[in-house]
């Protein structure tokens, strides 16, 4: 658990553990140098070091520092010979793990003003009394931010769940500040299903797709009764 919303990660890599004794060919031999002035187990610092083979020399403008010394690091796993030093608890000279530190960088974004646009029906009328259903859709904020788009299918249904209209699939992304701009007008066309419902009561449902699996849900209904005064066969022409 935390509290804050940004966070930095790191992890050190630790140690090598050896419970045998060190390898001779994990022994690296400090090179001929002037003067050692510290001669550690994974780097030695000194000055007038011979370039060798086996080690990396660094000199201290190389690495941005003052002074005419050198820096002496063993190559790959190897360390050089301290006495008195642990030897089976030991890092690496200058390898890549050695050498850079993973960061991570986590943001952890509030959901308390994070949101998707709400949607309201508009203009439905009372009946159903031709062959189609004209409609309007609301989309309540502009989708900029925060506040995400969200997508919609719509269709009229009779109560027990059967289909009666064309189902028709919008999505409510408008960023426009003015509100008429964010209508959407649809038109849905009855089925043929549609006409052994005349004179019952039916339902306009938009319906949202469930994240992640392709059941829907129920977003918002509104009840109206089909009345059409007979059933024309030029309903869906």
């Amino acid at each position: 658990m935390h509290n804050g919303s940004n966070m930095l990660l790191t992890a050190d890599h630790g140690f090598l553990f050896q419970q045998d004794d060190v390898d001779a060919g994990d022994i690296a031999k400090l090179p001929v140098a002037e003067e050692w002035t510290f001669p550690g187990q994974r780097f030695a610092i000194g000055k007038g070091i011979a370039e060798n083979p086996a080690v990396k020399v660094f000199s201290a403008a190389a690495v941005g520092l003052s002074g005419d010394w050198s820096a002496a690091f063993p190559l790959s796993l190897g360390r050089f010979p301290r006495p008195g030093s642990g030897k089976r608890y030991v890092h690496g000279g200058i390898s890549l793990q050695e050498v850079v530190v993973p960061v991570v960088r986590i943001h952890k974004a509030r959901t308390d003003d994070t949101g998707r646009v709400e949607v309201d029906l508009l203009r439905v009328p009372a009946k159903i009394t031709t062959g189609q259903l004209s409609i309007a859709l609301f989309q309540d904020r502009p989708a900029i931010d925060k506040v995400l788009p969200r997508t919609l299918r719509a269709g009229v249904y009779a109560l027990d769940g059967t289909p009666i209209s064309e189902i028709k699939t919008a999505t409510f992304d408008s960023k426009d500040d003015e509100a008429r701009n964010r209508e959407t007008a649809l038109l849905l066309v009855l089925s043929h299903a549609a006409d052994q419902f005349n004179g019952q009561e039916v339902e306009l449902r938009l319906e949202e797709k469930v994240q992640g699996s392709e059941q829907f849900i129920t977003y918002r209904a509104h009840s109206l009764k089909l009345q059409k005064p007979f059933a024309s066969d030029f309903d869906e022409f």
